[in-house]
């Protein structure tokens, strides 16, 4: 099969973004192949030609943002630094993530769930793979005794505490993602109580 041209590439684009903006505002099931249509002014063969289905195109959005964090956490967990600046990093790049593709990170935290078969059992795998990525910080830091034995729900709790900042994140608010990060961070590294 020939390699697609650069063409091709710009049209499949266009496309997903168009589909990103849409799934984010209307879901996916309030979104019918008609508005993508509208929205990148083709018609439905070519859509068809470019992404397939619309649960292509879902797939498509939702592995890419995890696959990205999953590569990141490759490099994080690679480094020779702390644990704790290991959580930093990571917790870095999934604000950053949410900062830069708010619409797309919108449905991978709403949508993920419509996609059915293969599509999702390698959209759950992909997850999996990146909480094991916290799994694996948080045990060094139990190992090295910089941090506290993990619990069976801390790292429900600390990707809890993340993944729910695509719901009240404003890129124009007084906080740039690196510093929301930090302070999240140190809330969990030096918790709520005051040294007495």
């Amino acid at each position: 099969m020939p390699a697609d041209s650069d063409e091709d590439n710009a049209t499949r684009a266009r496309i997903v973004r168009a589909a990103e903006k849409l799934f984010s505002e209307k879901g996916f099931h309030g979104t019918g192949m008609s508005d993508i249509e509208r929205s990148v002014r083709l018609g439905r063969g070519a859509i068809y030609y470019h992404i397939g289905n619309k649960e292509a195109l879902l797939f498509d959005i939702t592995i890419r943002r995890i696959e990205k964090l999953n590569t990141y956490a490759d490099e994080v967990l690679a480094l020779a630094v702390e644990p704790a600046a290991k959580a930093r990093l990571l917790a870095r790049a999934i604000v950053r993530d949410i900062a830069e593709h708010e619409h797309a990170t919108r449905i991978f935290y709403r949508e993920w769930q419509w996609l059915t078969g293969d599509n999702r059992e390698r959209v759950v795998a992909a997850a999996d793979r990146f909480e094991q990525a916290w799994v694996r910080i948080l045990d060094e830091g139990a190992a090295d005794r910089s941090l506290v034995a993990r619990r069976r729900l801390t790292v429900k709790g600390v990707l809890g505490l993340f993944n729910s900042i695509y719901l009240w994140y404003d890129p124009a608010g007084p906080m740039g993602p690196d510093e929301i990060a930090d302070e999240l961070v140190d809330l969990l590294l030096d918790g709520l109580r005051t040294l007495s």
